[in-house]
């Protein structure tokens, strides 16, 4: 349980004092996070991901043990969103 509360404060400071505060994307399926990922690289748009996994006992149900979510700055919220629905 340890390692749940660590985990949790460690998030919640990185929330906190990160930069990249808004949660732009967030999925379960890995191909889909990762072409999100080469979207925002090739339009140059600066972003921080998170990694949780899902999963318990080392189980994955379907392959969506993992959440994979990308934050981005509050001013480039705007053109991430244009990029990611391919209308830049």
């Amino acid at each position: 349980m340890i390692g749940n509360k660590d985990q949790f404060i460690f998030v919640l400071l990185r929330r906190i004092f990160s930069r990249y505060k808004v949660s732009i994307y967030m999925s379960h399926k890995q191909e889909h996070f990762y072409s999100i990922i080469h979207k925002l690289n090739s339009h140059h748009v600066d972003f921080r991901t998170q990694i949780t996994d899902t999963g318990s006992s080392g189980v994955s149900l379907g392959g969506l043990s993992a959440q994979y979510e990308i934050f981005v700055k509050s001013s480039d919220k705007h053109l991430a969103e244009k990029v990611i629905n391919n209308k830049i």
